[in-house]
């Protein structure tokens, strides 16, 4: 088996509910890694605004919570849970409805890292692609995540473009702190619709236009 060549061992399946609490922690550890990069471009409390509620909602369908879920997928090892990824929410609709899907999250538990789960998972999303015939499989990665972009490059994913910051040198401010009934009702006002449709639009327009 070479590096290029997932372990044959790994089995991938529809995440269960039973490893969501496993999924967010190593979502945190993750966002705590890229914030220690790149700190003015991480809040300290945008994981828990904008980051953790994702992982949440991937295992609640219409007004439910699911058993598995529908946009996020799991590989185990001999049993053990080894990694996640997170696919946009549009992963649950129809072609029809959207065909456009991008890669949100995904992680490996450090006691896997470097037996193929990454790229196992990789290449099961672009299964599903085909599959469901998707026109569109994106993916962000973040300055100094070296890993990872050579992981999609070797995938056949390539650049649309390249986004230039020009942040200050310091820890970036906290948003605006919202728990509980704040939380909700900024979720039902269309708050995290703005924020999500917004840095889809600006992805868009610089795909046509940068």
């Amino acid at each position: 088996m070479t590096a290029d060549t997932p372990n044959p061992a790994i089995e991938i399946r529809p995440a269960p509910r039973a490893v969501k609490d496993r999924m967010a922690a190593l979502c945190e550890q993750t966002f705590e890694e890229h914030r220690a990069r790149q700190p003015h471009a991480f809040p300290k409390n945008a994981y828990r605004i904008l980051v953790a509620p994702l992982v949440e909602a991937a295992f609640f369908g219409t007004l439910r919570s699911l058993k598995q879920s529908p946009n996020a997928y799991a590989a185990f090892i001999g049993g053990e849970f080894a990694s996640y990824v997170l696919l946009s929410h549009w992963a649950r609709r129809s072609r029809k409805q959207m065909p456009y899907v991008s890669v949100d999250d995904i992680c490996v538990e450090p006691a896997f890292r470097g037996r193929g789960v990454a790229r196992a998972l990789l290449r099961h999303v672009r299964a599903l692609a085909e599959e469901r015939g998707w026109d569109s499989l994106t993916a962000q990665v973040w300055t100094g995540n070296d890993a990872s972009e050579a992981l999609f490059r070797s995938e056949g994913f390539t650049p649309d473009y390249i986004r230039f910051s020009a942040g200050p040198g310091r820890q970036a401010r906290d948003y605006p702190n919202m728990t509980g009934p704040s939380l909700v009702l900024h979720w039902l006002t269309g708050g995290w619709f703005t924020l999500v449709s917004g840095a889809i639009a600006g992805a868009a327009l610089m795909k046509l236009f940068g």
